[in-house]
Order: structure tokens, then C-alpha cells, then sequence
């Protein structure tokens, strides 16, 4: 019994909690907009979600696009 708790506590403070902290700083610092930005203007054919791309795809099946 004593040996199954001090095997998971030191999963859990080896493994678990050091990449729990080390996402949790990732995502402080991670913007998506910024990221997003950064894919659409280096690559076109990278992600083909792009505001840009999605609007030329909308206009060649005919469909309309509403102003912003």
C-alpha cells in the first residue's frame, strides 16, 4: 500500500506537475491571433483557414460575403 502512494506521488511530482507548469506558462504567453497571423503571412497553402483564403474560396462558389 505504502509503496502504490509513494510510486504515484512521485509520478505525479516527476511527470504530471512539472508538465502541468510547463503548459500553463506555454499558454500565459501563447497568443492564437498572433500565431494565426504569422501562419497566413508566411505560407498560404499552410492553413487553409485563412480569412484571406476562405473569402476567395466564398467568391468562386458564388457565395456572398457580408462587410465587416
Amino acid at each position: 500500500m505504502a509503496a502504490g502512494i509513494a510510486s504515484t506521488a512521485l509520478f505525479y511530482f516527476g511527470y504530471v506537475h512539472r508538465r502541468h507548469e510547463k503548459y500553463e506558462n506555454f499558454f500565459k504567453n501563447y497568443d492564437p491571433y498572433t500565431r494565426m497571423r504569422e501562419i497566413c503571412a508566411a505560407n498560404k497553402g499552410y492553413m487553409h483557414t485563412c480569412p484571406q483564403e476562405l473569402a476567395k474560396l466564398y467568391e468562386e462558389k458564388g457565395k456572398p460575403i457580408a462587410d465587416l
